[in-house]
């Protein structure tokens, strides 16, 4: 008779479930194996059954539970057995291959029949394993790895094995793939549901083994907290991406065991801030810091997106993480987000080397020196953090945004889906790409679009404008200067910046105004039309709107309203002039927008250009048309099994 463990993986008429007793049950003859299902809906009860309860479950399902005979379940297959089947064409991705076709698994976890072509030759050169670099074994049911050392007979070169949605159950598992396999590098785990180890120190044989290979461990929806991949860090010291999205995961603070308190203090007492007191090293909020983040000192990539992190407290204990490059924390309820005012006390992080044999007082000084610059650097909270990707949060307020121009070396941004930037929001806060770009300054990509040199000194103008505009409002309903000026700074940090970068065509635009001396210059601004040769000066109010301002083109350049495409062209300066010609913002999309919404001032241009409507149709069409059909390309490249069959290609 089969035998089954507690925890272990199984399949019951084609679904998943996880044994949570094996044993008797009162009143039924036989062995049982009690349990819970990955649909909790499929089930009888939670556990208890005749008024005794038997085992519990993960889930507060009532109905996630059920008992069932031993002889009617399946353990799957072993992940060597998998390999052999996929790439020898005995096995399809996730069901059995007939009459020439096989399915494969979308993105959207659909299942896509695809025919085969050319099936004879690329079966002879992939059932050749022992050269595959790469393999994709997803939705296989594999549940244990295989005798030992058959997975290093069928594939001694892997570097890249995709496991997603298996039966792996236990991280001895992982431990056995990644011994057999000295070179793999790449590891995808996603959707299974592990037993991962909790501590380093509870003496389980699976806990303490070191893997210095692995470099990329992706562990998406598989149940896990974030203190079991503190303990992780442990196994791993090489890491340098890991993924764990959609494992609910709220807080990012580990609690350490008495022995690694212990440790983690002698490293404190050993390695104290060079002429800095060991009190003052201590003194540092555990918020921010936090030490038993050590064993992630190589770590560049780390995905943390759909979890359910909602306080930015717990995101500040990632601050210290010296090579942390790309932070993913898209679709958390964060609602709000601080720079920590001061730097961070990293412990044990700040490695310093010790001065080379032989060496003078004067390069032992210079070492130091180097040093000490070079920690300062590291303490800087997220010092090396490039990319922050924020979409689908709950991000409300400007602030925010003004937090993240503190990341010293912030280039790539995403803030798609929060509702600063709903639709709905209207010119308040709603799709103000360009007040984003002007208020976080190292920005080159923006969700997914590059920012150009040219947008980013036209983005940073209009914001500029639009400041200045808002503290001649706050003057003229309050006289105190002095505090106006003040409140204006805490709400715009880069005002001062931007003042001095632009000054020049502020003031050029300002000039004209404080000639005049009169009040309808607040309320009117001096355009430039022009079309083709033609131009012409018109002083329009700052409510007309774009209708409006398409019907007197029209007049002016016999142009019908709806053959014209408007260009909006803020003033330059001198040096700017000898430049190419900018392009120009499309203000002619939404007609019921005024001038004062794009923030027009005396010395802006308009260029009327000629649309030719059916033209533009077409080119539409096209444009659809094209669009759809790289999209039909993306999808049969997704059907195909891409990483292996290139990996065997390529050699």
């Amino acid at each position: 008779m089969m035998s089954v463990e507690l925890g272990e993986r199984l399949i019951i008429a084609k679904h998943r479930a996880t044994v949570r007793y094996v044993g008797p049950v009162e009143g039924q003859e036989g062995t049982w194996v009690g349990v819970e299902w990955d649909d909790p809906s499929r089930g009888k009860h939670d556990g208890t059954t005749g008024g005794r309860r038997y085992f519990s479950c993960s889930c507060d399902s009532p109905t996630a539970a059920s008992f069932v005979r031993i002889s009617k379940v399946s353990r799957g297959s072993s992940v060597v057995d998998a390999l052999v089947q996929r790439y020898t064409n005995q096995l399809a991705e996730g069901q059995a291959a007939a009459d020439g076709q096989v399915f494969l698994h979308t993105s959207s976890h659909r299942k896509v029949w695809v025919e085969l072509v050319g099936e004879q030759e690329v079966t002879e050169r992939l059932s050749k394993t022992e050269l595959l670099q790469a393999a994709r074994l997803v939705g296989a049911n594999a549940s244990h790895v295989g005798p030992a050392g058959a997975l290093a007979a069928a594939a001694p070169n892997l570097v890249q094995l995709d496991l997603t949605d298996n039966l792996l159950s236990s991280w001895g598992s992982v431990t056995q793939i990644c011994s057999e396999l000295p070179q793999l590098r790449v590891l995808q785990l996603s959707n299974n549901r592990l037993a991962l180890p909790c501590s380093m120190h509870s003496g389980g044989p699976d806990d303490v083994q070191v893997l210095p290979g692995l470099q990329c461990l992706v562990l998406n929806q598989c149940s896990i907290s974030w203190q079991q991949v503190g303990v992780l860090q442990r196994c791993l010291p090489n890491l340098l991406e890991v993924h764990v999205a959609g494992n609910n995961i709220s807080s990012l603070r580990l609690q350490l065991d008495l022995q690694e308190q212990q440790q983690q203090h002698a490293a404190e007492l050993q390695q104290p801030s060079a002429g800095q007191p060991q009190q003052q090293q201590q003194h540092c909020d555990s918020s921010v810091s936090d030490g038993s983040l050590a064993g992630f000192k190589s770590l560049q990539v780390l995905g943390l997106e759909d979890n359910a992190i909602a306080d930015w407290a717990e995101v500040l204990r990632l601050a210290g993480l010296p090579q942390l490059r790309r932070l993913h924390l898209s679709g958390n309820p964060i609602v709000s987000i601080a720079y920590p005012a001061h730097s961070i006390g990293l412990g044990a992080l700040a490695s310093q080397q010790p001065p080379a044999a032989g060496a003078s007082d004067e390069q032992q000084q210079q070492q130091g020196q180097r040093q000490q610059g070079q920690q300062q650097q590291q303490q800087q909270p997220f010092g090396q953090l490039e990319a922050l990707l924020l979409g689908n949060c709950r991000i409300s307020s400007w602030a925010d945004v003004d937090a993240l121009n503190r990341l010293p070396r912030l280039a790539e941004l995403r803030l798609s889906g929060n509702p600063l930037f709903d639709a709905e929001a209207g010119a308040a806060g709603g799709g103000r790409r360009y007040e984003v770009i002007g208020r976080v300054a190292g920005l080159t990509l923006l969700n997914g679009a590059d920012v150009k040199p040219r947008e980013r000194r036209d983005c940073e103008l209009r914001y500029l404008q639009t400041i200045l505009a808002d503290a001649q409002q706050q003057q003229q309903q309050q006289q105190q200067q002095q505090q106006s000026h003040a409140e204006l700074q805490r709400q715009h940090p880069r005002l001062a910046e931007l003042q001095a970068k632009y000054g020049q065509v502020i003031a050029a635009a300002a000039a004209k105004p404080s000639q005049q001396g009169s009040s309808l210059s607040s309320t009117t601004c001096e355009l430039t039309l022009r079309h083709g040769n033609s131009s012409s000066k018109k002083k329009l109010p700052k409510t007309i709107t774009i209708a409006a301002l398409k019907l007197l083109c029209g007049r002016l350049f016999k142009l019908p309203p709806d053959q014209q495409q408007l260009l909006l062209h803020m003033p330059e300066t001198r040096e700017e002039q000898q430049q190419q010609q900018q392009q120009g913002e499309d203000i002619g999309q939404d007609d019921t927008k005024n001038l004062a919404f794009w923030d027009v001032i005396d010395g802006c241009a308009v260029e009327v250009l000629h649309v030719d409507v059916e033209q533009q149709r077409a080119a539409a069409a096209a444009m659809q048309l094209s669009r759809q059909q790289q999209h039909e390309q993306r999808m049969a490249q997704q059907l195909q099994q891409g990483d292996a069959l290139r990996s065997v290609a390529e050699r």
